[in-house]
């Protein structure tokens, strides 16, 4: 995780960017946005990124940082429905949701109950409208984005230049791909 100061001063390091509980429209989180676009660094906008304005709740800076024109859902449900027909989302209501209405915007699920675009695509930005993000989702932006995988499974991974773990729930056999040749030692 970084703060929105550290996407300006950082923010080439990064290959996907993903705002998490950034609801409010501020400056800083402008500045962001902004660099990260000019850098074409892949972004991930949650349920509803920049959505308070200084008055009230806006849909024109929703639309503004997220880059997509977007519109009020209206209340029900948090739950989405993938293309694939994977479900994914909070099971549960709020009377504050946003679809995106965007024309050049690619579509990835719809609102469980059809009441609009919940996820989608436009350019390399992406906007995400509920409050869970699911696995699947994150590993094709990461991989559309060419995020080195260490594991293909689900399962827990630390990395550094020297060290490689995993935390798994579940045994078995698992694969660790490397960036590159090298030596490897069990540590244990």
């Amino acid at each position: 995780m970084i703060m929105l100061s550290d996407a300006v001063k950082h923010g080439k390091d990064y290959k996907v960017v993903i705002f998490l509980n950034s609801f409010k429209d501020t400056p800083a989180l402008r500045e962001a946005i902004q660099y990260l676009r000019e850098n074409n660094i892949t972004t991930v906008f949650t349920y509803g990124t920049g959505f308070i304005d200084d008055q009230s709740i806006s849909v024109t800076t929703l639309s503004e940082c997220v880059g997509m024109t977007m519109k009020s859902a209206g209340a029900g449900n948090l739950r989405i429905k993938f293309n694939n027909n994977t479900i994914a989302g909070m099971n549960y209501g709020t009377t504050t949701r946003f679809k995106v209405v965007d024309a050049n915007a690619v579509t990835l699920a719809q609102y469980n109950d059809k009441s609009g675009v919940a996820v989608a695509k436009k350019g390399n930005a992406y906007f995400y409208g509920t409050t869970d993000l699911d696995h699947d989702f994150l590993q094709d932006v990461a991989r559309d984005a060419g995020v080195f995988f260490y594991s293909d499974t689900k399962d827990n991974v630390f990395a550094s230049k020297d060290i490689v773990s995993i935390h798994t729930a579940g045994g078995g056999h698992k694969t660790i791909h490397l960036p590159k040749v090298a030596d490897v030692v069990e540590i244990y």
